[in-house]
């Protein structure tokens, strides 16, 4: 008796592949002690929680725990929706779109006068950097708040 285990217990680890003849109702005694060690071994990580459902079942503990995570973030307004920011961008671009474009009407006047290249790029870099200024406090309200 190979292992204190039956012939039936026996074949059906054959068939499992646990354990593999050397010939005829012969087993290697050392390998077959290692196999069938690793094949409980594997069992036992099973049902404690190792083996593929555990794994599974620890997979959806931590996407639960992410879920609270985002959801406290959400609810302490350190996320905002996607939509939300596209919004808010799409509305900062526009007004900064517009203020770029209204440096030409706002120089041409005063270039035309100009008497030298550095006079209409002092002109131009001021309106440059007071647009700038003025882009960078821009204030998009919430309206969804």
């Amino acid at each position: 008796m190979l292992l204190g285990l039956s012939a039936r217990q026996i074949a059906t680890l054959v068939e499992q592949k646990v354990l593999k003849h050397v010939a005829r109702g012969t087993f290697d005694a050392a390998h077959a002690v290692q196999s069938y060690v690793a094949h409980r071994e594997k069992i036992l990580a099973e049902r404690a929680g190792r083996g593929a459902f555990g794994m599974a079942r620890a997979d959806l503990y931590q996407e639960r725990a992410q879920l609270a995570r985002l959801q406290r973030l959400e609810r302490e307004g350190e996320l905002v929706p996607a939509d939300e920011v596209e919004r808010v961008w799409l509305a900062a671009a526009g007004i900064m779109r517009g203020k770029l474009l209204s440096i030409p009407a706002k120089v041409a006047a005063r270039l035309a006068v100009v008497q030298s290249a550095a006079e209409a790029q002092a002109i131009v870099r001021d309106e440059i950097h007071e647009v700038l200024r003025e882009i960078s406090n821009i204030k998009v309200r919430n309206e969804a708040a």
